[in-house]
């Protein structure tokens, strides 16, 4: 039994991040979002947008501390998380920026940086998705968005609605 438990254990540690500085970032980003979510439900009224941006922030960096790019890379937090999570964390901080127009503007009015911003997101969400449930979310993911992009070019039978 003992010997079990050791395994376990083993296998625990391999794939928590390498350097302590991580780990306590980790740690302070987990008490952060649970504040955060404690707070918002219970005691202090944020803007839905706001609170959904924020919770976004958190998970994505959590998200790329925690899940390595490829498995041998268990323990180890490479340039491409940096990057893919830069490239997750930089368009909420455009959203939080300009909440006051996008939440006038709703869907009136998008700017060519709206769009840039918005595929940046949609990247980082796709890796995300990628490293936490393998390949299948993903594909499924991309499937939609081609069904949402160029479903109008498919004969009237695969519409969803009939002409």
């Amino acid at each position: 039994m003992s010997e079990k438990v050791t395994v376990l254990d083993d296998e625990i540690k391999s794939l928590r991040p390498s350097t302590s500085l991580i780990v306590k970032m980790i740690t302070i980003i987990g008490i952060v979002y649970v504040v955060l979510e404690v707070a918002a439900l219970q005691f202090v009224v944020i803007d839905l947008w706001v609170f959904m941006d924020l919770v976004m922030i958190i998970v994505i960096i959590l998200g790329y501390l925690t899940i390595p790019f490829a498995p041998s890379d268990k323990g180890k937090v490479r340039r491409f998380d940096w990057f893919f999570m830069a490239m997750g964390v930089v368009p909420c901080l455009y959203i939080l920026i300009e909440m006051d127009r996008l939440q006038w503007t709703y869907g009136s009015t998008v700017l060519p940086l709206d769009i840039f911003f918005s595929i940046l997101l949609m990247i980082s969400l796709l890796e995300l998705n990628r490293r936490a449930f393998g390949w299948n979310i993903p594909i499924t993911i991309l499937g939609f968005l081609a069904y949402a992009l160029f479903g109008h070019l498919l004969p009237p039978e695969y519409l969803a609605i009939q002409a």
